[in-house]
């Protein structure tokens, strides 16, 4: 009898499904690189180890570049390990340039890498939790005017925030957000009270460590 179906169309699908799988894999695999780089890059602004940090950046840039060319235009396989890759690196980077400048690098500046605004507005919200982490070590120092700036930073990357509807995902990360926000004013307000005393302990809540990545 003959097949409902022509047996060539489903070896045909078969064929195809089993070629996007391993495109797939193949995309996930190398963006653990991308990740891994861009978190070690982040543990090394956090001692001050640029020249590592810049390497590990363009580690990100060249392996990512490389995933982007493999992906094309699908946006299937954008998401997940791309996007999260991207969304690290982003995180990354505006650390990297936050360090050297105190500002919160623009979206348009992105040119190494091809950051969609989803994944730069979680960078910025994910660079907060660097900025607050960079402000305890200033607490402990008892260096007002550096923890001021990065309540300042905070506050303006909060107050920029609320003013998108942000995406699903990201709409998750403003209670961390307004946390550090509170956090830092706690922590002025513990160096306002020494301050005025003429001296004293100051309370630092620690934040979780950075560690990098096997």
């Amino acid at each position: 009898p003959t097949p409902l179906i022509p047996p060539s169309t489903f070896s045909s699908l078969k064929a195809r499904y089993e070629a996007y799988d391993a495109l797939r894999e193949s995309v996930i695999k190398t963006c653990r690189e991308v990740q891994k780089s861009a978190k070690n890059a982040i543990f090394a602004l956090h001692r001050s180890d640029y020249a590592r940090a810049k390497s590990l950046l363009e580690t990100c840039e060249r392996v990512g570049n490389e995933v982007h060319a493999m992906i094309g235009g699908d946006e299937t396989l954008r998401q997940g390990s791309f996007s999260n890759s991207l969304e690290e690196y982003a995180e990354a980077a505006l650390f990297h340039s936050w360090l050297e400048s105190g500002e919160v690098r623009a979206f348009g500046s992105f040119a190494a890498l091809p950051i969609n605004e989803v994944e730069y507005l979680g960078g910025v919200c994910d660079l907060s939790g660097e900025v607050g982490r960079v402000a305890v070590v200033h607490g402990t120092k008892r260096d007002k005017g550096k923890v001021q700036g990065c309540l300042d930073t905070n506050l303006a990357i909060l107050m920029a925030l609320e003013e998108v509807q942000l995406p699903g995902k990201l709409g998750k990360k403003m209670d961390p957000l307004r946390q550090s926000v509170q956090k830092l004013e706690n922590v002025l307000y513990e160096l306002s009270l020494v301050e005025a005393k003429g001296g004293g302990t100051v309370t630092v809540e620690p934040m979780e460590e950075v560690r990098a990545e096997e």
